[in-house]
């Protein structure tokens, strides 16, 4: 009974937590008080199991460098549990939402537009999004 229960206990250490993009979306914008122009992504996933913790390490975004962004969780109307990983750019430079967190190296290699690196229930996972989905520009006044 005893090796039953440790060999459990060792097995659920290495639980991997599958993970599909469902969705890449790019939606390009303009307007204000100064012309501002930019582009929000957004990468819908969903994982086998929903994770207890998961957090975003780094975003790469081709011709950008490395940007910031968030991660939200979402149940979408076939109540399928989704998270979303937010991001962007803006024509006066990139939008960074914690300067002081950006590491200033050179990014990795990567085949695809982008290259998301999350840390799932402290595991080191690596999305390739190989396009965006173009929707609509939207122009502000």
């Amino acid at each position: 009974m005893k090796y039953a229960l440790l060999i459990s206990l060792i097995l659920l250490g290495f639980v991997s937590y599958s993970q599909t993009i469902t969705k890449a979306t790019s939606r390009g914008w303009a307007g204000g008080v100064c012309c501002v122009s930019g582009t929000r992504y957004s990468v819908h996933l969903q994982f086998d199991k929903t994770p207890q913790e998961i957090s975003i390490e780094s975003i790469y975004l081709k011709g950008h460098g490395e940007i910031s962004g968030t991660i939200q969780k979402y149940t979408n109307p076939s109540k399928e549990v989704e998270h979303i990983v937010s991001f962007g750019t803006e024509s006066n430079g990139i939008i960074i939402m914690d300067p002081e967190g950006i590491d200033k190296t050179d990014p990795p290699e990567f085949k695809g537009v982008a290259l998301i690196i999350l840390n799932v229930n402290h595991k080191t996972v690596e999305l390739i999004v190989e396009a965006f989905e173009r929707l609509m520009f939207i122009s502000y006044p």
